[in-house]
């Protein structure tokens, strides 16, 4: 029920970062696919309502789109997993958000602020509420990551998404989100050097960081 609940939502969330999108340049949107990663090329029919477009999403079945929903519905499913009430809604924002921001940097290597900050500010109040600890000294470790966004070696977004959570997590929680995330990161560029034989420009880092989360948050 949970996989099939996740699977049907995770169409929502291709809608909502299609959405924000068409806002922005819809004819852009349109026109300038060649650019977005392949997990994207199955939505690039025009629609005239983003109802329709959205309802297309739900019932397009190509590889890309069932496998991206089908990660939503799986950590729906994980979520609810979670021993406790609090437990289960909390990991749903953790992971519902950081689903969110992972498609948008899979789309154009960007951290949209539409979803970042309100995704932060949400799990924000859901930690307060619960009465989870705040580690202040956790933003301390994240001072020499400036130096790597000084470098253009990380982007401002990716800092501000592990500031927004590193305080809802443990030190040892965070530097094990960080070496798992860069390992990620550095196995990913060597696979696609391997098969591709070329060198990678660009790296969206949310999705390593994302299955890092996972790694050290809820298993």
């Amino acid at each position: 029920m949970y996989l099939i609940c996740g699977y049907i939502l995770g169409a929502g969330a291709y809608g909502l970062v299609q959405t924000i999108y068409w806002q922005k340049d819809s004819k852009a949107y349109f026109d300038d696919f060649h650019r977005k990663p392949s997990i994207f090329y199955s939505m690039t029919q025009k629609s005239f309502f983003p109802f329709i477009k959205h309802l297309e999403m739900l019932l397009d079945y190509s590889a890309p789109s069932v496998l991206t929903k089908g990660v939503y519905g799986w950590l729906i499913w994980f979520a609810f997993t979670q021993p406790s009430i609090d437990d289960r809604w909390l990991a749903l924002i953790w992971l519902s958000s950081a689903y969110l921001i992972t498609l948008t940097d899979l789309y154009d290597f960007s951290v949209r602020g539409e979803i970042l900050y309100p995704s932060l500010l949400l799990l924000a109040f859901a930690n307060l509420l619960t009465a989870q600890s705040f580690y202040w000294q956790n933003f301390l470790l994240l001072l020499p990551l400036c130096f790597f966004v000084w470098q253009q070696q990380l982007g401002d977004g990716d800092l501000i998404l592990i500031g927004g959570w590193a305080p809802w997590l443990t030190t040892h929680q965070l530097l094990w989100l960080l070496i798992i995330a860069s390992c990620c990161g550095l196995l990913f560029f060597s696979l696609h050097k391997l098969f591709v034989g070329k060198q990678l420009q660009m790296l969206p880092f949310v999705p390593c960081l994302s299955v890092a989360l996972v790694l050290v948050r809820f298993l």
